[in-house]
């Protein structure tokens, strides 16, 4: 059993997570999934066509053929909803038993005894799609490519290609009752130096081992036909559904008069480029040395 000051703070800025996740999202679709798009547009499909409408009248475009050397573009729109309910444990809510995650993840040791343990949750979401093309011809190969990767409809497909990793903040900040302000430092712990690819440096890593899913969810027509003179629009709309591990709460357990904490948790992912992809040598072993839990 634990005993002694126990606080827990919730994590800044924990989207951050989320849009690291779906820029190695946007990575995958013009690049593993259909390599053929022209751009790849994240935000609402409204602005799309803003965008569209400005290359209308921009000179440049115009002289490279107008605005159809766009297409094929893609348009996704992310919208995040709630924690995976399967997964949606106690321990991840700060007005509940965050503590209770000692117990699910081995904790940071410092020597003076002073535990931290960082709390996730597994939150899932949408992404809705919407791609113009030029013809049927191609919108039926860019309808192919995306069940062939997810294989059909509502079908789990893992990321594997994507390492998430927490960094932290070399220094843990503490306030006491007194408003005396004490630093925590990583080196005085059990977690390790890790060297990290995507930021070149050596960081303090906490793996996940819980990989983000992908789940097409929807795929059709939905091109638009016009009398007379005007051209047809053929489109394509669909969704995605994702599931993203993300950091939400610092649990700390001390010895000493604290009564917040405060520390940087940023994301990192491997990236699914050729020249940086993550294989299996290059996996963070846990990086918390796994010693007995007091």
């Amino acid at each position: 059993m634990y005993s002694g000051k126990r606080v827990t703070s919730p994590v800044p800025y924990p989207s951050t997570a989320i849009s690291t996740f779906l820029g190695e999202v946007k990575n995958l679709l013009q690049t593993k999934v259909y390599n053929k798009f022209k751009h790849v547009f994240i935000g609402s499909f409204n602005k799309a066509v803003m965008y569209l409408e400005q290359l209308k009248t921009d000179p440049n475009v115009v002289s490279e053929g107008g605005m159809y050397n766009k297409k094929p573009m893609l348009v996704f729109t992310p919208t995040l909803e709630q924690p995976v309910e399967a997964t949606d444990w106690i321990w991840n809510y700060t007005t509940m038993h965050p503590y209770m995650a000692y117990w699910n993840r081995p904790p940071i040791t410092f020597e003076d005894g002073t535990l931290l343990a960082l709390t996730t949750r597994r939150m899932q979401g949408n992404i809705d799609l919407r791609i113009l093309v030029d013809s049927y011809p191609e919108e039926h190969d860019i309808q192919l490519a995306f069940l062939n990767y997810f294989r059909g409809l509502n079908k789990i497909v893992p990321m594997n290609m994507i390492t998430l990793k927490f960094i932290l903040s070399d220094k843990i900040k503490m306030l006491t009752d007194e408003n005396e302000e004490i630093v925590l430092d990583l080196k005085n712990s059990n977690i390790s130096h890790k060297l990290i690819k995507t930021t070149g440096r050596n960081e303090y890593v906490i793996p996940i081992a819980a990989t983000p899913t992908l789940r097409l969810t929807s795929l059709s027509d939905s091109s638009n036909f016009y009398g007379g003179n005007d051209l047809a629009e053929y489109a394509l709309s669909g969704s995605l559904q994702y599931e993203l591990e993300i950091p939400f709460n610092i649990n700390l357990h001390t010895n000493m008069r604290v009564i917040n904490i405060s520390a940087n948790v940023t994301t990192s992912v491997g990236s699914i480029d050729a020249s940086t992809e993550v294989g299996p040598d290059d996996l963070i072993e846990d990086s918390i040395n796994q010693q007995e839990t007091p």
